[in-house]
């Protein structure tokens, strides 16, 4: 399908002509991460979600709408072929729970200027700004601190820290190139099993310019400047406002 570049740099406010370049990678990241929520409001409806790219722009673009990793990242992978840049899906396995994901439990990509940089605008509150591939060297970004470290032959891991101090694992990676395809088992297993996170509560978050929004089934927390406010949801009609006002999302 042909993407309508346009409209899309238009949803998520970059102004200009993109470039294949380090910065229009950071500005295109950091603006995906403010403008598109990651949310899974369609599973709990029972709506069914396609890894088909047409439907994809038609939900985010032009229904103003946000998804979760295979969408958003999907999504973004097109984009960035579209302007040009080299960019490869890869699969990543989410810790959680005591346990580890399955392979094609996360998609994140892989763009490749001068250096190789890990970039993921689908996994809720991670990194701001893509991150290098450096093994073991510590980057600061907006959103905490990111490290990657090698796992195993197979995996690297990506790990995180508010502090700089205590780093707590995100999710293992290989380099292996995928194909949107390739997910769609892990997509339809999200939005059916009990097992999954995405099947048992209602999820909605949205990076702002000095923290977060974020819908966690009856609770609507906003992070500013570091400081965690906590609020229940009365009923259903709040929990509209809230979307209406906070992420730009009316239900239909």
């Amino acid at each position: 399908m042909a993407l309508n570049l346009t409209n899309y740099l238009r949803r998520i406010l970059f102004h200009g002509k993109p470039k294949v370049e380090h910065d229009t990678l950071v500005i295109l990241h950091k603006k995906h991460l403010q403008t598109v929520p990651f949310e899974n409001l369609d599973i709990p409806l029972g709506r069914k979600i396609e890894l088909n790219l047409e439907k994809l722009e038609r939900k985010i673009v032009s229904n103003l709408r946000g998804g979760f990793c295979y969408e958003l990242n999907g999504l973004f992978y097109a984009l960035l072929k579209e302007i040009g840049f080299e960019v490869k899906m890869i699969s990543a396995r989410v810790f959680g729970d005591e346990k580890i994901g399955q392979e094609f439990d996360h998609m994140a990509l892989v763009v490749s200027l001068d250096e190789d940089w890990l970039v993921d605008v689908g996994f809720g509150d991670n990194f701001l700004e893509p991150i290098r591939m450096e093994l073991g060297l510590k980057q600061k970004d907006p959103g905490g601190y990111f490290v990657i470290k090698e796992h195993d032959s197979t995996y690297l891991r990506l790990e995180a820290s508010k502090d700089d101090l205590a780093y707590t694992p995100k999710y293992l990676f290989s380099l292996a190139e995928r194909q949107l395809e390739d997910y769609a088992g892990m997509c339809e297993y999200h939005q059916t099993s009990l097992e999954s996170s995405f099947t048992r509560e209602r999820k909605c978050t949205l990076a702002t310019e000095t923290g977060r929004v974020t819908i966690r089934d009856n609770n609507f927390i906003q992070t500013v400047d570091g400081r965690i406010k906590n609020r229940k949801i009365a009923n259903d009609e709040e929990f509209r406002q809230i979307l209406k006002e906070y992420f730009q999302i009316e239900i239909m």
